[in-house]
């Protein structure tokens, strides 16, 4: 559904789906969701929380207006932003408006050529790691050295990664990388993602312990981003001048992974506020309206930007939900590093300790106690929509400028 190059395989694939999550699966899909939500309410009552979201914010150490601040930032500046990609994207593939499976689809003139991992790792993640902090490119070379990145993919596995970071007994920390490498561009970015984890977790441990290695979820993909933005950087740094295509299919990928990261995420965390403020038990079609309701909010109206046919049933396989409000933290988390990132020229030979210093704290500060060193405050309202035209507004620019050229 969204790797494929033919367009018609594509819909296809969405139309299974979508049909296969409708009937008694739906049914199933929204009992579930229902329980979820009726536990999530007895939590909340017993312990006498003021909304649905409370718990959560708690646990994430952040401010209810911060995340407040969130959802208006990414609904009133990403969604433009990420509307006006989507159109030129439509133009890039040739055709009038996009399916909902053309939009994670690859550039028609992306270079599908597959990096071994040996290249991935030391000619790409590692440099890239090196040109910013030898610090960290020497943790990653030691993991490399021990053996603790698991990389081939087994039969039948597709692409993906996960790091496992702990404190052993004797006080060693230690990361261990598992992934299904298969050589695309994207799995070049998780190696950089996943080992951002893990120099995360191996400081972290190292300076708090197992009790206090762990930062909260919504801090917890500072490190992996800054990662996949550093090792972005070095590639584009790199690209051929004389190339604007290669250098367009680069910055689509990096537009693409960052819209699901934040307009994807916070259009899910909006049907979570809608199902558990609902009140009442809801049947699938309820959860159907509101799943296209809150995706019109994000991606447009019908037929605007999108065709939105055989994807109103798609809540149902989005298993986060399960865990009540989980999915901002992959939004807040993107646009603090976005905003920290942004800070690395300013602050020049200061900044990487800085920044190694704030990768130790673990759990033991809050979003605003990490970002005060850097001159950053969360609770700013304008913090977020800084970050977004900071970040995703100037590779949209840079999109349509290469997309000129060609």
């Amino acid at each position: 559904m969204n790797d494929d190059p033919n367009r018609i395989r594509r819909r296809r694939a969405l139309k299974v789906l979508n049909d296969g999550l409708g009937g008694s699966f739906a049914k199933y899909a929204a009992q579930t969701l229902w329980q979820t939500a009726g536990s999530s309410t007895l939590e909340n009552k017993e312990r006498g929380y003021k909304h649905p979201m409370q718990g959560r914010n708690m646990s994430n150490r952040i401010p209810d207006e911060v995340v407040e601040a969130l959802h208006e930032a990414v609904t009133e500046v990403a969604g433009p932003l990420a509307r006006r990609w989507y159109r030129l994207k439509a133009k890039l593939l040739g055709v009038k408006r996009l399916a909902w499976s053309d939009r994670n689809a690859h550039l028609p003139f992306e270079d599908k050529s597959l990096v071994p991992f040996e290249v991935a790792q030391h000619e790409i993640v590692l440099p890239a790691y090196r040109s910013f902090s030898p610090t960290l490119a020497a943790l990653i070379e030691e993991m490399v050295e021990k053996k603790r990145i698991d990389a081939p993919a087994g039969p039948n596995r597709e692409s993906g990664a996960y790091c496992y970071s702990t404190v052993l007994p004797d006080g060693a920390s230690v990361s261990f990388n598992f992934l299904n490498y298969k050589g695309s561009k994207r799995d070049v970015m998780t190696i950089a993602h996943e080992e951002g984890h893990a120099v995360h977790g191996l400081l972290a441990g190292a300076a708090q312990g197992i009790l206090q290695q762990h930062a909260p979820m919504a801090y917890a993909e500072t490190a992996s981003v800054f990662g996949e933005m550093t090792t972005f950087e070095f590639l584009r740094a790199r690209m051929p001048k004389d190339d604007p295509k290669a250098s367009l299919a680069l910055v689509a990928g990096k537009i693409d992974d960052m819209l699901n990261t934040v307009v994807r995420q916070i259009s899910f965390s909006n049907f979570e506020r809608a199902l558990h403020g609902a009140g009442k038990k809801l049947a699938p079609s309820d959860l159907d309206a509101i799943w296209m309701d809150v995706t019109r909010t994000m991606y447009g109206k019908d037929g605007d930007v999108f065709d939105y046919a055989d994807m109103s049933h798609l809540w149902a396989y989005v298993s986060h939900f399960h865990r009540p409000f989980y999915v901002y933290s992959y939004a807040f988390g993107e646009l603090l590093t976005q905003s920290l990132y942004a800070k690395r020229d300013a602050y020049g030979e200061k900044f990487e300790p800085l920044y190694l210093d704030l990768l130790r704290a673990g759990s033991t500060k809050d979003a605003v106690g990490l970002l005060k060193p850097f001159g950053l405050d969360p609770t700013d309202p304008k913090f977020f929509a800084d970050g977004i035209t900071g970040s995703l507004g100037k590779l949209v620019a840079e999109a349509e400028r290469l997309a000129k050229r060609i």
